[in-house]
């Protein structure tokens, strides 16, 4: 509903019918992962086709919106999307690409930080500070600071 209400505060004509619509290709890619885990051809095949559709009438949507955005352009745009969401939707029903090594890892991280939390905050402070090195003339690091993100983004 967030991504609704931020389109709608540009385009406020547009909020409804893109929740509408993005509400409408959750349930489709929810249809495509149910047909992939029971083996259903006909479901998978069903989702496809919806998603297929969606892409063309979310182009629509766009361009009623934005008419210098072609319909077409845009359902082309989404091609990637789609096929992405499908890429980890059938290896996460395959259980291929090395994903239950990962889970697993994630789990005993996630119990290792339970059983203690000084651990746990250095986990989540490592995760959101960048690090910036200088090197010195011979290219060691000689202090390291948390970015400040204008640092990184403002030059």
């Amino acid at each position: 509903m967030a991504l609704a209400k931020t389109v709608g505060s540009v385009y406020p004509e547009a909020e409804r019918p893109f929740l509408a619509s993005w509400r409408q290709h959750i349930g489709f890619f929810v249809n495509y992962t149910l047909g992939k885990a029971t083996k259903n051809d006909k479901q998978v095949a069903k989702a496809k086709a919806d998603l297929d559709a969606y892409r063309t009438s979310f182009g629509q949507l766009i361009n009623s919106v934005i008419p210098e955005l072609p319909a077409d352009a845009v359902a082309e745009e989404l091609i990637p999307h789609v096929d992405t969401l499908y890429a980890a939707i059938d290896a996460s029903v395959a259980r291929q690409a090395g994903l239950p090594d990962q889970a697993q890892q994630g789990r005993r991280a996630h119990a290792d930080d339970r059983r203690n939390p000084d651990q746990r905050h250095r986990r989540q402070q490592e995760d959101r500070v960048v690090v910036l090195r200088t090197p010195n003339s011979a290219g060691r690091a000689t202090h390291t600071r948390p970015a400040d993100p204008c640092h990184l983004t403002c030059r």
